[in-house]
Formats: C-alpha cells, sequence, structure tokens
C-alpha cells in the first residue's frame, strides 16, 4: 500500500469484508491505514442477519 499512495492519495474507497467478526476487524484497520493517504472512507456499514 506505500508502493501506491501517491495514486491513491484524496481518492474515494469502499470496503467489503466477509465474516462478522474478522471482516469488521479488517475493515476498521484498513480505514486507519487509508487515513494516512487522506483517501475518503464511508462511515456507515451493513452487518448480515444471522437466522
Amino acid at each position: 500500500m506505500d508502493f501506491l499512495y501517491q495514486e491513491w492519495t484524496n481518492k474515494a474507497a469502499g470496503f467489503v469484508g466477509h465474516g462478522a467478526v474478522g471482516g469488521a476487524c479488517a475493515i476498521e484497520h484498513l480505514r486507519g491505514v487509508l487515513s494516512e493517504p487522506q483517501v475518503a472512507h464511508v462511515q456507515q456499514q451493513l452487518s448480515p442477519i444471522m437466522i
């Protein structure tokens, strides 16, 4: 990700994770990492409904 710093600066991103806990943790980590090159990300999230 550091290699593409200039290409990703001031861009927008959306994340899709798989799994209720692991996916959410991975997305939260990516939000923090991509905040450094000022990548705008969507704050809202959907959680799967377990039936």
